[in-house]
C-alpha cells in the first residue's frame, strides 16, 4: 500500500512539472555593462600609462583586453541576430564604434597607473660527505655534494585609474587596486625564474580579465518559461488544450508571432492571469515595454513587472547612447 501511495506522489508530481514547464522559449537578453558613455560615438582604447616607468606591459595588456572585449561584443552582436534567438530589435551590443586613432574619437579612454613590487630572497649552500658503494663493491668512498636552500618571498600591488574624456573633458574615472603575495621555496637545486615576475604576470591577467567588460555589453541566451493556462469551463477544456499544445509547438520551433496570436485568440476567449502574463512575456520578447508593462500589471506578478522595470531601464540607456529604440508590434 505505501508503495502504492509512493507511485502515486510521484505521478502527481510529474505531472506537476510538467504543466510549469510546458511551454517555453529560449532566447537572448541584453546584459548592460558596468560604465556606459552617454551619447556614444567613437571611441579610442589607449594603454594605461605607468607612473613610475615599471611593468609597462601591465598598462597594455589591461587596455587592449578591454578593446578586444569591445570588438568581440559587435561580432557577437552580428552572429547572435543571425542566429533567429533575438527577437527584440533594438538589442544591441555595438554601444561605440572602435577606431584607431585618437584623432578620430569622440571619446578617448586611458588612465594611469603605479605598479609596486617588493621581494625577498634567501640562499644557503650546504656541503656534506657520504658513503657509497664503488662499482659495487665493499670499497667505500666519501662523495661531497652542494644543498641549496632557496627560499624568494614576492609582493606586488597595483593602484591605478582608467579615465574616459570626451572633448578634453572627463566623463568618467574608474579606480582599481590589486594586490598579489607569494613564496616560492627549492631545495636541491637553484629555481630559474622570477616569483616577482610570475606574479606580475598573474596580476596581470587578473586585472585584464575583470576590467574586460567593464564597458562591454553582452548577450545572454536564457529560457523564458511560460505559464500553462487553466480553464473552469469543461465545455472549453479540451479546446484550450489543443490551442496550448500548438502554442507550445510554435514556441519550440522559434515562431514567437505565431504563438501570440493563439494566446490572443484565447484572451478573446477567456481571460486569466496565467494567460496575461504569456502576452505580457510576448511583448517582452519583442522589446515592447509599454504593452508588457500593462499585461503584467493585469497578471499580477511582481516578477515580471520587476523585470519589465529592468528592460525600461535598458532601453533609458540605449537611447541615451544615440541609438533608435524601435518598439514593434506583432503581424496580425
Amino acid at each position: 500500500m505505501k508503495n502504492i501511495i509512493k507511485i502515486s506522489i510521484l505521478i502527481i508530481a510529474l505531472s506537476i512539472s510538467s504543466v510549469v514547464s510546458s511551454q517555453s522559449i529560449r532566447a537572448y537578453t541584453l546584459q548592460m555593462p558596468a560604465k556606459v558613455f552617454t551619447g556614444g560615438g567613437k571611441l579610442y582604447v589607449k594603454a594605461l600609462k605607468s607612473e613610475n616607468g615599471k611593468f609597462t606591459d601591465f598598462g597594455v595588456q589591461v587596455s587592449e583586453s578591454i578593446k578586444n572585449q569591445l570588438i568581440a561584443a559587435e561580432n557577437k552582436d552580428r552572429e547572435v541576430k543571425a542566429s533567429g534567438s533575438l527577437y527584440n530589435p533594438w538589442f544591441t551590443t555595438k554601444f561605440y564604434e572602435i577606431v584607431n586613432s585618437e584623432n578620430q574619437a569622440d571619446i578617448v579612454l586611458g588612465g594611469s597607473y603605479k605598479l609596486s613590487a617588493q621581494q625577498d630572497k634567501s640562499t644557503k649552500l650546504h656541503t656534506d660527505t657520504t658513503w657509497v658503494l664503488d662499482n659495487g663493491t665493499e670499497n667505500r668512498k666519501p662523495v661531497e655534494y652542494f644543498y641549496f636552500e632557496y627560499q624568494n618571498n614576492g609582493k606586488i600591488s597595483v593602484k591605478g585609474q582608467i579615465i574616459a574624456k570626451r572633448n578634453g573633458q572627463v566623463i568618467d574615472k574608474h579606480d582599481f587596486s590589486d594586490k598579489l603575495e607569494g613564496t616560492k621555496r627549492s631545495f636541491l637545486r637553484k629555481p630559474k625564474g622570477s616569483s616577482i615576475d610570475s606574479l606580475v604576470a598573474k596580476l596581470t591577467n587578473r586585472t585584464a580579465n575583470s576590467k574586460k567588460n567593464l564597458y562591454s555589453p553582452e548577450f545572454v541566451l536564457e529560457k523564458y518559461n511560460f505559464k500553462n493556462v487553466k480553464t473552469k469551463n469543461k465545455a472549453y477544456k479540451s479546446e484550450l488544450k489543443g490551442q496550448m499544445k500548438m502554442v507550445k509547438a510554435n514556441l519550440k520551433s522559434g515562431n514567437l508571432n505565431a504563438a501570440a496570436k493563439i494566446l490572443f485568440k484565447l484572451n478573446e476567449n477567456e481571460s486569466s492571469e496565467n494567460l496575461y502574463y504569456n502576452l505580457a512575456m510576448c511583448y517582452e520578447l519583442i522589446g515592447n515595454t509599454e504593452k508588457a508593462a500593462g499585461f503584467y500589471e493585469k497578471s499580477g506578478s511582481s516578477s515580471g513587472i520587476k523585470r519589465i522595470n529592468r528592460l525600461m531601464k535598458t532601453e533609458k540607456i540605449i537611447e541615451s547612447l544615440g541609438l533608435p529604440i524601435i518598439e514593434k508590434d506583432f503581424d496580425f
